[in-house]
C-alpha cells in the first residue's frame, strides 16, 4: 500500500471511537475553540462534536488529511471545523521532511521515530515534504482558544516552541501525548499541576495549563 494512503485499519476510529475514554473527559465542557494538532482521521473532532463552537484540525499526512476532510463533511461538521494540511511545529519554512508510514498514525516530522519499539518490523518510512506552520502564525486572527490536543509523534516540544503567543494570551487547557520519557519529564515540569492519563497502558498523556 502507498504510505500516503490510509488503510482500513487506520480508519478504525469511525467504528469504535479511538481513545474514547480520554476524549470523554472533555465532552461535558463547552469549548469556544478546540485546536486538534495531529488530528489524523478525526477521532477527537468527532468525539467532541457538539462540545465546541468551532474547531481547527491540523493534519500533514496526505492520506490522513484526505480522510479527515471526507469525515468532517460526512459527519456534517464542515460548518464548525476547519481542516488544515500543515505540520504544526516551530518553523514557518516553505517545507520540511516528514517520515510517513503505512500506518499513518506513526508518521512524524522528527528525524527518528521517538518510539521505534511500537513500529512493525516490516514498516519502512517514506520521506515526503510537507508545509510547516507555527501555531502562533496559524491562529493569529482567532479570537479565543481554550482547548488544544497535541499528538505529533515526538514533535510536541517543537509545537509548543511555535505557540508561545497563543499560550501566553489564552493559556488553553492542553492535552499532550508524550512519546518519550524525556519529553514527559520536561512537560511535567513546565505545566501547572498537570494531570496524568494512561490510555490502555500504551499511551501517556499530560493534561494541564502553562500558567
Amino acid at each position: 500500500m502507498n504510505p500516503q494512503q490510509v488503510s482500513a485499519e487506520d480508519s478504525r476510529l469511525i467504528s469504535d471511537r479511538h481513545e474514547e475514554e480520554l476524549i470523554d473527559l472533555f465532552a461535558s465542557d463547552g469549548w469556544s475553540c478546540f485546536v486538534d494538532i495531529g488530528a489524523h482521521c478525526g477521532a477527537w473532532i468527532k468525539g467532541l462534536s457538539g462540545c465546541y463552537e468551532r474547531a481547527i484540525a491540523f493534519e500533514p499526512h496526505p492520506g490522513a488529511f484526505m480522510r479527515l476532510s471526507d469525515n468532517i463533511e460526512r459527519w456534517g461538521l464542515d460548518e464548525y471545523v476547519m481542516a488544515l494540511k500543515f505540520a504544526v511545529c516551530d518553523s514557518d519554512d516553505p517545507s520540511i521532511p516528514m517520515q510517513i508510514y503505512a500506518d499513518a498514525c506513526h508518521s512524524t516530522i522528527m528525524p527518528d521515530h521517538p518510539m521505534p519499539e511500537t513500529l512493525p518490523m516490516s514498516q519502512n518510512p517514506e520521506t515526503i515534504y510537507v508545509e510547516p506552520i507555527k501555531l502562533d502564525t496559524a491562529l493569529h486572527s482567532i479570537p479565543d482558544v481554550d482547548l488544544i490536543k497535541i499528538d505529533t509523534e515526538g514533535a510536541e516540544l517543537a509545537v509548543l516552541a511555535g505557540a508561545k503567543y497563543v499560550i501566553e494570551k489564552y493559556n488553553p487547557l492542553t492535552v499532550i501525548e508524550c512519546h518519550s520519557q524525556e519529553h514527559y519529564d520536561i512537560l511535567r515540569d513546565v505545566m501547572v499541576k498537570p494531570r496524568f492519563f494512561n490510555y490502555r497502558n500504551s499511551s501517556r498523556y499530560l493534561i494541564g495549563r502553562f500558567h
